[in-house]
């Protein structure tokens, strides 16, 4: 494995730990997601030493946004679980306090959260910069989501292959077993909860596909 190409990522890694708020730690979690993604490499695969680790089933809490912007983050969680092959699910504090739960062997569900909050901290954003009400701003993240969909295929669409080319179909389903064991097992008793993506403010909604043509997923290192 390359010790150039692993140590840039520890670096990366340990900026987006630092300040995880901060434009900087975003870019960078973005940055060692993209080179990550783009090597195949596993989370287990850059620890301080640059050893392999056993990868078990992780699981990652990320605090929910406001209501406005529930239904296209739920969309988002939906297509980027699928991608990764992860599990979901909103857990209640009561009142409006929610967070996501997001289940999965640990190099998948790692990549996977930095990328759910990079992606919603920029579609929430410019919503909120581009309308008042919430009712637009849910239709503009719906429609940045349906432009942002593809895309995202389309990015990881070799992850899969490159996994198909270096591991056995067997040790691939078993991975795709486990990490639903796993979270079948812990949260037998679960409710499905739907939120509504009927028609809206089509000009909002089409304010939001034109906005997810732009948002960047290829940020390079330099």
């Amino acid at each position: 494995m390359d010790k150039k190409l692993l140590g840039k990522i520890q670096k990366l890694l340990a900026l987006a730990a630092d300040n995880p708020d901060s434009p900087e730690s975003k870019s960078a979690a973005e940055k060692a997601a993209q080179l990550m993604a783009d090597n195949n490499i596993g989370y287990e695969d850059v620890d301080q030493n640059g050893n392999l680790e056993d990868s078990g089933i992780d699981e990652i809490r990320v605090s929910a946004n406001v209501k406005q912007h529930q239904a296209w983050e739920s969309c988002l969680s939906s297509v980027l679980c699928r991608i990764f092959e992860c599990e979901r699910l909103v857990e209640n504090f009561g009142g409006r306090k929610q967070s996501r739960i997001f289940i999965g062997a640990r190099s998948d569900v790692q990549i996977l959260s930095w990328m759910f909050k990079y992606l919603r901290l920029r579609i929430a954003k410019a919503a909120e910069d581009k309308f008042s009400t919430q009712r637009d701003q849910r239709e503009f993240g719906l429609g940045v989501i349906n432009t942002l969909t593809p895309r995202l295929d389309e990015m990881y669409a070799y992850r899969k292959k490159a996994q198909e080319d270096t591991t056995s179909a067997l040790m691939a389903v078993g991975k795709g077993i486990a990490v639903k064991n796993h979270f079948h097992t812990k949260y037998p008793n679960l409710t499905t909860k739907k939120h509504s993506t009927k028609a809206g403010n089509r000009a909002a909604w089409q304010s939001g596909q034109q906005a997810g043509s732009t948002i960047s997923l290829n940020q390079q290192v330099g």
